[in-house]
């Protein structure tokens, strides 16, 4: 059995993923909060080693996924700078906790940025330009694009060198 947790409400949602071809892609909707998301099907398969073989531990991890852009942190508070990648789908960005599971775990002391804050979502448009979504978890201090906060529902397209703020924390976009 598969526990994923709901991306919204933290529900945990079991599956059994022997059921499914390795790769597929299956839309969960959590009971808890309504919410549908994707997950992908990942089943480790165990292969016996040769052990006279010359095998490179490189070779055997998970293949990386391709960065579509990145975002660039800075602590306003320490001018402390940090650089996260960001991947195809959704990308949480949130304050690092330990047992938090975020793709951006920002280092701050800033405790107006929540655990899960906010989201950038990364998708392709039919001309395959790279989309850039922004949108608040809802957090408790909120999400502000242009001096402006996101209303609880709101999306709003985001582009290279875009700044957004969650807390006292500047975060811009980065595509080069």
């Amino acid at each position: 059995m598969k526990n994923v947790r709901c991306p919204q409400c933290q529900h945990v949602i079991s599956f059994d993923e022997t059921k499914y071809e390795n790769g597929q892609v299956l839309v969960v909707r959590c009971p808890s909060c309504d919410k549908k998301f994707g997950v992908r099907v990942k089943r480790e398969v165990k292969e016996p080693v040769n052990e006279s073989a010359n095998v490179d531990e490189d070779a055997l991890q998970e293949p990386q996924r391709e960065s579509c852009g990145r975002i660039v942190v800075i602590e306003n508070n320490y001018c402390y700078q940090q650089e996260f990648p960001l991947y195809m789908g959704d990308n949480i960005i949130g304050r690092e906790k330990k047992n938090y599971v975020v793709d951006c775990p920002i280092e701050s002391g800033d405790l107006n940025i929540d655990y899960r804050h906010c989201v950038i979502s990364v998708s392709r448009k039919k001309s395959g330009k790279l989309q850039f979504v922004l949108r608040d978890m809802p957090s408790n201090k909120g999400t502000f694009v242009e001096g402006l906060r996101l209303a609880p529902k709101e999306r709003r397209v985001i582009e290279d060198g875009s700044v957004f703020t969650i807390g006292l924390t500047s975060v811009m976009l980065k595509l080069s």
